[in-house]
């Protein structure tokens, strides 16, 4: 699943300027964010937040959560039953 995300934020990145500048990572009325769940020490997360850096992604309304200690919990298993990180959630 990690790989998946990473492919989808490199192929995201190689959009068009105009359409990253019109991206949100915000439903429409504003109140839902995406989260996603990082572990500091993972290198599948390093390359993640390197890219959600150099997009300004943080600054759109991506929340990133810091999921050390949280992977085993059944709230993330629930979400990712790989429990592995980075995992973005809607």
């Amino acid at each position: 699943l990690h790989y998946r995300l990473q492919l989808l934020l490199i192929q995201y990145f190689l959009l068009p300027p105009i359409l990253l500048k019109t991206m949100s990572c915000c439903s429409a009325d504003g109140t839902q964010k995406m989260k996603l769940h990082v572990l500091p020490v993972s290198a599948n997360s390093h390359g993640v937040l390197a890219i959600v850096k150099a997009l300004g992604l943080e600054d759109k309304g991506l929340e990133i959560v810091d999921a050390m200690g949280k992977t085993r919990t059944e709230e993330f298993i629930a979400m990712n039953p790989c429990h592995c990180c980075p995992t973005l959630e809607f």
